[in-house]
């Protein structure tokens, strides 16, 4: 039996970052689909699958025993990281929720916080929040991918400890990676952040409450910074 068949691109991304011979937690694991699919390829020795809900720790388990990886694969209901000891992992994969909320669960256990532990990060939303968490909280970004299934893209971020400072204030929406790498799928993130900030404005011209104008301005200058992307990236 092989679990390749349930992975969909998305994960298929996350599960492609991480490093060969590490030891993986899986921080709401679901169906613990990435743990038991980087063991089955030989690439981890260890994991634990962790998740907030009886159920998906349940789904969990039920998959370990089928594909018999009980002795590889610990599964641990657990509110974020609370349940990780430190040292227990060498790289962290949280994916499938906010960006905002991932900033919270990396925030509730700074004691984690290594040298030599990775964060792999699939924020649903707010990609642009996390990366200003990472920016100001020690972080640097040292790749970054996207994934695609039907219309929708996923970004998904690798950091470490270390020190960076983004350019722009476009970068916390396109990561720099992004561009410098060409990364698959780029030229499409860069046009819908584009479309997006254009409807932004649009209804922004309109408004007259308090703060509108200066909203306005920012996601004008956003815009002039997409543009300006899109140009030197060669979309035309």
């Amino acid at each position: 039996m092989n679990v390749k068949r349930n992975m969909t691109p998305r994960l298929l991304a996350i599960a492609d970052c991480v490093r060969a011979g590490n030891r993986l937690a899986d921080i709401g694991t679901d169906h613990a689909y990435i743990p038991i699919y980087l063991l089955q390829q030989g690439i981890i020795p260890s994991a634990v699958a962790m998740d907030i809900k009886p159920g998906p720790i349940e789904r969990a388990q039920s998959n370990i025993n089928k594909f018999q990886l009980q002795d590889k694969i610990a599964t641990r209901l657990s509110d974020g990281l609370k349940k990780l000891e430190p040292g227990e992992t060498d790289e962290i994969v949280i994916a499938g929720m906010g960006g905002i909320l991932i900033c919270e669960i990396l925030e509730a256990r700074r004691d984690l916080w290594s040298e030599n532990l990775r964060f792999i990060l699939q924020p649903m939303t707010a990609a642009e929040e996390l990366r200003r968490y990472l920016e100001k909280n020690g972080f640097l970004i040292e790749s970054e991918t996207l994934a695609k299934e039907g219309r929708k893209l996923y970004q998904i971020i690798c950091a470490k400890r270390g020190l960076m400072k983004m350019e722009k204030e476009s970068d916390y929406y396109i990561g720099p990676y992004l561009i410098s790498q060409r990364v698959p799928w780029t030229e499409e993130l860069i046009h819908l952040r584009i479309l997006e900030y254009e409807k932004m404005l649009s209804g922004l011209l309109c408004c007259k409450r308090e703060g509108a104008a200066e909203k306005r301005e920012y996601v004008k200058r956003l815009l002039n910074e997409f543009y300006k992307m899109r140009k030197e990236y060669g979309i035309w």
